[in-house]
């Protein structure tokens, strides 16, 4: 993702001092909303009830972690958020969408994945920050995962009026 780009590959290619400026001033925008929670800005979220299962996209588990998208995630009131205990959706990049390799990225995504999301009830959200495991889980399930900013977004009781 850019995100990784920015913050982690550019920063071991060159030791320009702007770059490590450019990595430690790089967030995804789970991170963001958690930054402006902890510096006491509340944002407006409705109150419905949302239980929602999340998949962590690989790189996004290797590399940073899932915390910040599970609290943001969790931030307006009466939203459940689970982790999924899932590996791979499958996809692993570009690999899940070559023809000869289709087969093998349904399968590994069959491991744990997809099992979890066919046991979840239809009232349950699914959210999945990786765009390759979004088409994946469509493609294996049937079932719609979106964007965690996506579901954030739609809570939002009005328009927070933050500049970005």
């Amino acid at each position: 993702s850019c995100v990784s780009m920015l913050r982690d590959d550019y920063l071991d290619l060159t030791n320009d001092p702007r770059a490590r400026a450019v990595s430690e001033n790089t967030y995804t925008a789970e991170e963001y909303l958690n930054r402006l929670r902890g510096d006491g800005v509340e944002l407006p979220f409705s109150g419905s009830k949302k239980e929602i299962l999340v998949h962590g996209h690989c790189h996004q588990k290797a590399l940073w972690g899932m915390e910040s998208t599970m609290a943001a995630l969790a931030m307006p009131p009466g939203h459940t958020a689970t982790l999924i205990g899932s590996g791979c959706c499958g996809m692993a990049g570009a690999f899940g969408y070559e023809a000869e390799k289709y087969a093998v990225s349904l399968k590994v995504g069959e491991d744990r994945l997809m099992q979890a999301i066919r046991a979840a009830g239809p009232e349950v959200e699914l959210a999945a920050p990786g765009f390759s495991c979004r088409q994946q889980i469509a493609h294996a399930t049937g079932r719609r995962a979106r964007h965690p900013v996506e579901i954030l977004w739609e809570n939002l009781s009005a328009d927070p009026g933050l500049a970005c």
